[in-house]
């Protein structure tokens, strides 16, 4: 059976379990080790939460080159801890420019390891619900839209398949949302029913 690595930020964290279910006879399921500690606080990219495009990139580095593991496919997602904007700062904490390089970094390492990768479009931001409730960082949504138009036009060029949970979701609207930027169980359901569905053309 093929084996599939999961790296993402809380958002995959919250549909992981269902996904492993639905996926479950297709492939070994992995993903970054600490669930536990990454489910105390879903703001905090620590233990199972991915983070960023640099913690992304340096995690897989060091897995597939320094100690040498080996999957099949990996589906990986980096986005919402990119566009945070310190408040005190008012600096987004990965540039865009500096995301884009990441994102080739992370390519090239897949590639020249034999490694399918597919990559995951981030989910949206409501503007007003999100920073209404968060004071240490913002988001907003406008910067989802860059930061997916800039990994759209990577993976196209390195002939990556790109599963577009930004549109899936968008579609259930406000009511979707259990917090300011987390989603009820239900939708995180449906969101790993649609990437199971997706992925078993890689079976």
């Amino acid at each position: 059976m093929k084996t599939l690595l999961v790296v993402g930020d809380s958002i995959s964290l919250q549909y992981g379990e269902y996904f492993k279910q639905f996926v479950s006879g297709m492939f070994d399921i992995y993903r970054k080790e600490g669930l536990e500690a990454a489910l105390q606080n879903l703001d905090i990219p620590i233990g199972g939460n991915g983070g960023d495009s640099s913690m992304v990139r340096q995690y897989l580095s060091r897995i597939l080159l320094d100690e040498g593991h080996f999957y099949h496919n990996i589906v990986f997602n980096c986005g919402l801890h990119d566009i945070k904007v310190d408040v005190a700062s008012g600096k987004i904490q990965v540039p865009l420019a500096e995301y884009a390089t990441n994102l080739r970094f992370i390519l090239d390492l897949l590639q020249q390891r034999g490694i399918v990768p597919i990559w995951v479009r981030t989910t949206m931001v409501q503007d007003e619900r999100h920073n209404s409730r968060i004071d240490i960082f913002k988001r907003y949504n406008r910067d989802v839209l860059h930061y997916n138009e800039t990994a759209d036009a990577i993976v196209s060029e390195y002939g990556v398949d790109s599963i577009d949970l930004y549109s899936f979701t968008e579609r259930f609207g406000d009511e979707a949302y259990s917090d300011h930027i987390h989603f009820k169980p239900h939708i995180s359901a449906l969101q790993a029913a649609f990437m199971a569905g997706y992925l078993a053309r890689y079976c």
